[in-house]
């Protein structure tokens, strides 16, 4: 085994979704080397890879003999089979043949790692290995340092000043950095960078600042100690409330990041190929010239829209955000932009809760402050302690408070370990389990009934032959759209709104129109999903799924959190759906300590102002999920030019391949505003050095209840300006420079004031003074539906979603929609009913639309360039 290199696995697996899993579980603890074809396989097996995983019976030839034959290139080399079923002439036949283990391609997922560490004789092989980590994060630390260091705790004894420099300088390709560029030294990694040009001696100043990365937008307040106008040391700043004094590795890294010997310090302009890196450094002026040139000839032959900025969540400052500088000069233009209410990504989950819950709901439930209320807290699908760091703090006093946490995950995470129960679930059937739990809550009358029948669409009428709610209106009496219920007390149908005891359930006849409850509907879908059943889904045993139901149906106020784990699967939607169903059956949505979404935030992290749409124009909004099939097919209108800033399109986007194949080449161009040379920037026609948020204005709404300033604190080297100065020359050139006339600190003064009653009675200066302020919050406002009004068609909860029936008559299509999932285990589709519960939906133009709907000759009536 080679003790210096990363551990060499090679993977004999045909099936892509297969791939795929084991390569998310494997791919950050060894090199893997894919092999697709037996010649493949067989080619890299004479290579001796520590470790050979293979799915024989998948080749389409005898896989005995497949195994034979490998096992005969590699002899010594651990071999892990994969196999179809698990059986004992399965499992014989393949230990026979020479395997060193066998796993069902099912439990892939689960079994995989702890199956490769047993036959490498080594322990621990996910958690990896500390010289194999070293050697990985040496290639991919920013300065070539190791993300691991034995030598670390000697070094932390000394101060980062005396630390002496022991590694190279970076080597440019077609432009250098700047004269004076800070060299690397050895550092405590992440605390700090300096150079020999620094004085020890030199004074010392300490601003407040805010850090503005999407981190889970906790935004942590950050002193910044500045030597010589440079950044020597980040720490966190204080907070009225304490508990927001927090500070992660990400932030205090930017010592590094600012000085960082590749940062990009000049424009550049693209002299070979898209991506060959080959480059030239322009000026300034060279650089906005050639660029509006070419839009402006753009939007003369497409319209003013084949011009997109596609600002995204990298940063979420006020001007330096999504529905900031780059929305507003495409506002100006006419031209498109990113349409920041469709994040196109991590949106599944919250789809299904908005369409539960009602329109602007995806993202919104208790806040994180909140959580100490709760008795129970469900973690599922997310491990905050990692991935929102600066926030379990909030969990972790929950925890003490008396509050019960229980994780369900596939993984033993960090979460799962300070929790109080662990449920492992096999990976992709959380639907099964959400709905074995509705199931037992409805069954074993665990519901709440009266929030049901208030403030959901239980009692609510649903006619059989159409599938849609009854209405007034259906009687032929009235034009009136009101529902219908039926109740009980004067035996006949009502208005919801006036009925005092609707029925729950039962089937009824309306003047010769047959209908039943839409609760009716809901018991009858669950019906299959017992915890036997499901117990053979999950991996989860029937009495833990029992249990599991009756906590969380009979513990008030209960919680359910959830961030993005199950966002990644085809039916993340539906998951939002079970999870809001759930906290509406048991009454525990609009309380303290209740609710069920997805991160805790009740509103949203950018400022609610019209800064985006000067004079009241508007860009044309994309769904950022829809950018490349617009830009393949062209329709609604085509798009020829792509600004990116605040994001790395190329790199965060599903289907590189596609991306890089089909899509670019239908660019004539691509702007990246970046830091660095990223993946896009790589692929771009002209990349543009921006500022970082410690050299330009800007303020942050967060964490929840404050909001935050940022001054500009060291000036930004070389050439780099900020995204406001680089909008403004755009607009300058293109005939709409009126558009950023004043100067940055005079529009977040406006932004703050025109803002809406959390903010608008604050004052500006006494923000700058102070660094922070708190928003005109209360702790009523940290509960997400505490009015109980949903914006919904209905009003109410919807469990059942009429505008997802796949037609208005429900015979005239399939009650059953196949959710496929990325594992055999559920290679056998999940059945269920459309028009109930689970529907999956289909996106229109209603919401989340690519466009306006307008064709190109709609948006070419005024071109780029003309007076605004």
């Amino acid at each position: 085994m080679r003790s210096n290199s990363p551990i060499r696995i090679l993977l004999g697996v045909p099936h892509a979704w297969l791939r795929e899993t084991i390569s998310q579980t494997l791919a950050q603890n060894g090199e893997l080397l894919v092999a697709q074809n037996r010649h493949d396989l067989m080619a890299h097996a004479q290579t001796k890879p520590d470790v050979m995983i293979a799915e024989p019976f998948a080749f389409g030839e005898p896989g005995l003999d497949l195994l034979r034959e490998l096992k005969a290139r590699a002899p010594t080399v651990p071999l892990i089979v994969l196999l179809p079923f698990d059986t004992r002439d399965y499992r014989e036949a393949a230990m026979h043949t020479g395997a060193n283990g066998v796993i069902r391609v099912e439990d892939v997922a689960t079994e995989l790692a702890p199956a490769v560490s047993e036959a490498l004789k080594r322990a621990l092989l996910v958690n990896g290995i500390t010289h194999q980590l070293a050697q990985i994060a040496e290639r991919g630390a920013p300065l070539g340092e190791a993300a691991y260091r034995n030598d670390l705790a000697r070094l932390s004894d000394h101060a980062v000043e005396q630390l002496a420099p022991t590694m190279p300088s970076f080597a440019t390709q077609d432009y250098s950095p700047r004269a004076d560029a800070i060299e690397p030294q050895t550092f405590l990694r992440g605390l700090a960078l300096t150079s020999k040009t620094i004085s020890t001696a030199a004074p010392a100043r300490t601003m407040r600042t805010a850090c503005n990365l999407n981190c889970g937008s906790h935004f942590c307040g950050l002193n910044v100690t500045v030597r010589d106008q440079h950044v020597v040391k980040i720490e966190p700043a204080d907070f009225p409330d304490e508990r927001y004094r927090r500070i992660c590795l990400k932030g205090i890294s930017y010592t590094q990041m600012l000085a960082h010997p590749r940062r990009v310090l000049h424009p550049l302009k693209r002299v070979g190929a898209r991506g060959s890196a080959k480059w030239e450094r322009v000026s300034w002026d060279q650089a906005i010239d050639e660029i509006t040139a070419q839009m402006r000839a753009l939007a003369q032959t497409y319209g003013d829209a084949s011009v997109m900025f596609f600002p995204y969540s990298g940063q979420l400052g006020t001007l330096n955000s999504m529905n900031g500088v780059y929305a507003r000069l495409a506002s100006a233009l006419g031209a498109s932009a990113a349409n920041p209410a469709t994040f196109g990504m991590d949106s599944a989950v919250p789809s299904g809760i908005e369409d539960t819950f009602g329109s602007g709901a995806g993202y919104s439930a208790n806040d994180f402050a909140d959580l100490p209320n709760s008795k129970l807290i469900l973690i599922w699908g997310g491990d905050p302690a990692q991935s929102r760091m600066n926030w379990w703090n909030f969990f972790l006093d929950a925890k003490r408070a008396g509050a019960r946490l229980v994780t369900i995950d596939p993984r033993f995470s960090i979460t799962a370990s300070k929790s109080d129960a662990w449920i492992p679930i096999r990976p992709g059937t959380d639907l099964y389990l959400a709905l074995a739990l509705a199931r037992l809550i409805v069954e074993q009358n665990w519901l709440n009934r009266d929030f049901v029948l208030r403030h959901t669409v239980a009692p609510l009428l649903v006619r059989e032959d159409t599938g849609c709610f009854l209405r007034l209106a259906d009687l032929g009496k009235s034009k009136n759209e009101a529902f219908l219920v039926w109740d009980t007390q004067v035996e006949r149908a009502l208005t919801a709104n006036r009925s005092a005891a609707p029925a729950l359930d039962g089937r009824f006849e309306i003047e010769g129109i047959a209908c039943r409850t839409a609760f009716d509907h809901l018991r009858a879908m669950l019906q299959p999903y017992t915890p036997t059943f499901v117990a053979e889904k999950t991996g989860i045993a029937p009495e833990q799924i029992f249990d599991l139901a009756r906590e969380f149906a009979t513990t008030r106020p209960a919680r359910i959190f959830t961030l993005y784990g199950v966002d990644r699967w085809r039916h993340g939607a539906t998951f939002g759906r079970l999870i809001a169903t759930l906290a509406a059956l048991t009454g525990n949505l609009g309380i303290t300590g209740g609710g069920a979404g997805v991160d805790g935030f009740v509103d949203g992290v950018l400022f609610n102002h019209n800064f985006a749409n000067p004079d009241g124009k508007q860009f044309h909004p994309i769904n950022p999920a829809r950018l490349a099939d617009q830009i393949t097919n062209q329709q609604p209108y085509p798009l020829k030019a792509v600004w990116v800033a605040f994001g790395n399109w190329i790199n965060q986007w599903p289907n590189h391949a596609q991306l890089i194949e089909t899509v670019l080449p239908k660019l004539d161009l691509l702007v990246t505003v970046d830091h660095f040379i990223t993946e896009t920037a790589h692929w771009s026609d002209y990349v543009l050095p921006a500022a970082m948020f410690f050299e330009r204005e800007d303020i942050i709404k967060g964490p929840t209840p404050y909001i935050q300033y940022q001054p500009a604190i060291v000036p930004p080297p070389g050439e780099c300006r900020s995204d406001f100065d680089i909008a403004a020359m755009v607009a300058q050139k293109l005939g709409c420079g009126q558009t950023f006339a004043r100067a940055p600190r005079e529009y977040l003064r406006y932004i703050l004031a025109a803002s809406d009653a959390t903010t608008n009675t604050l004052s500006f200066d006494e923000l700058c003074a102070r660094g922070v302020l708190r928003r005109n919050v209360s702790i009523e406002s940290q509960v997400a539906h505490r009015d109980l009004k949903f914006n919904t068609p209905t009003g109410r909860v919807e469990f059942y979603v009429e505008r997802l029936l796949p037609s208005r008559r429900c015979n005239d299509a399939p009650l059953s929609t196949r959710l496929h999932h990325r594992t055999q285990s559920l290679s056998r589709p999940l059945d269920v009913q459309r028009r109930a519960l689970v529907a999956r939906t289909r996106r229109g133009t209603a919401r989340g639309s690519a466009s306006s709907g307008r064709d190109g000759a709609a948006h070419s009536r005024r071109r780029l360039g003309a007076p605004v």
